[in-house]
């Protein structure tokens, strides 16, 4: 199964878990079993229609994706990292 990487700042409606291993062929249908499993975590990287919401950023395998390719393809052996963008001034 391909792992998800979960930054520091987002850990907590995964229960702090730093790491996750979930089914899927596409970065969509990780995220998707992302968000059945760990709501809060879903709705804060995923809008209600399902897109990609516009501060989250995607790497597979340290690669940036552009923005909204969620049916990119994912092997067992793949690392999904969601990046949140940081704000500040």
């Amino acid at each position: 199964m391909p792992r998800v990487l979960i930054p520091e700042a987002l850990r907590g409606p995964t229960r702090g878990q730093a790491e996750l291993s979930l089914p899927g062929t596409t970065v969509g249908a990780v995220l998707t079993t992302l968000h059945t499993r760990y709501p809060d975590f879903g709705e804060m990287i995923l809008s209600q229609q399902g897109a990609l919401q516009r501060f989250v950023s995607l790497y597979v395998n340290g690669e940036l994706l552009p923005h909204g390719a969620l049916e990119h393809p994912l092997s067992d052996d793949d690392e999904l990292e969601v990046v949140g963008a940081l704000s500040g001034g």
